[in-house]
């Protein structure tokens, strides 16, 4: 392993919250590849994994859904070889949870009283799992509303581990830099501290990432493969949000220290 990362009881163990099961790998897909090479364990938290949501298979029923989504999942992790843990909550995805169609789940507004409600609900799931580590999480660009109850839940955790943010894939290949720098500031707000990113480039990062959201094919067309793919190219690998805690955490991890660049950048 490259460093001690056990200050203050934190750990290098890698916490990815997911709000559904291809969050975690068209997100960080190279960062989660990244992290085992070096030796650290890596645990996706699968949020809301029981849907009706397959596109592509639209004649599939709902367990047949969650199986099939399962098994992308289990693709991605041979894929990446030995290391990596999955944590299913079972929970029901925005349109089963809100009775809502799937085109409204983006800007869906809650009301106060029910984003109480789903927070304390996957809160008390996270609670039983989280206890160290880095927890990466979502920005939220794209506003889906599984996103934002997410990061929302899991800023309540800082006191446990520490907090990374990623960029959504494929929203923030639609939203562009605007975005992102929105989803950004509200991140910022909520945490009420500045945040910074790295990169965690690769030479060939499209490539890579292109093997990963290739095995999801009931969730992606073939014009969201080019927009990941796109993305991806822009930034030169997968960009990270930190503060200076989970910033020393990821460097320590991956046997980096970058410099004061505007994106620091870890390669590979």
């Amino acid at each position: 392993m490259t460093g001690d990362c056990n200050e203050k009881n934190r750990g290098c163990d890698l916490l990815v919250v997911s709000p559904h099961r291809d969050d975690a790998a068209f997100s960080v897909g190279l960062t989660i590849r990244r992290w085992l090479a070096c030796g650290w364990p890596v645990k996706i938290i699968n949020c809301y994994t029981i849907s009706e949501y397959a596109p592509h298979r639209s004649e599939l029923n709902r367990a047949a859904v969650s199986d099939l989504r399962r098994a992308e999942d289990l693709a991605f992790a041979q894929h990446l070889g030995d290391g990596i843990e999955f944590v299913d909550l079972n929970l029901l995805d925005a349109p089963l949870r809100l009775c809502c169609p799937v085109d409204e789940v983006c800007n869906r507004a809650l009301a106060p009283d029910r984003v109480r409600v789903e927070i304390e609900l996957l809160g008390d799931h996270l609670r039983r799992i989280v206890n160290r580590g880095v927890l990466l999480i979502p920005l939220s660009v794209g506003n889906h509303v599984d996103h934002i109850i997410a990061r929302q839940t899991c800023i309540r955790l800082a006191d446990l581990c520490s907090l990374a943010f990623y960029e959504d894939l494929p929203y923030s290949a639609l939203a562009g830099p605007e975005g992102v720098a929105e989803a950004r500031l509200a991140t910022e707000t909520l945490l009420g501290r500045s945040l910074q990113s790295i990169v965690i480039a690769s030479g060939d990062a499209s490539v890579k990432k292109m093997e990963v959201v290739k095995l999801y094919p009931s969730q992606v067309t073939e014009s969201e493969v080019e927009q990941i793919k796109g993305y991806t190219a822009y930034t030169g690998g997968e960009r990270i949000w930190l503060d200076e805690t989970s910033s020393h955490s990821f460097q320590t991890a991956l046997g980096s220290r970058a410099g004061n660049d505007a994106d620091k950048r870890i390669g590979n």
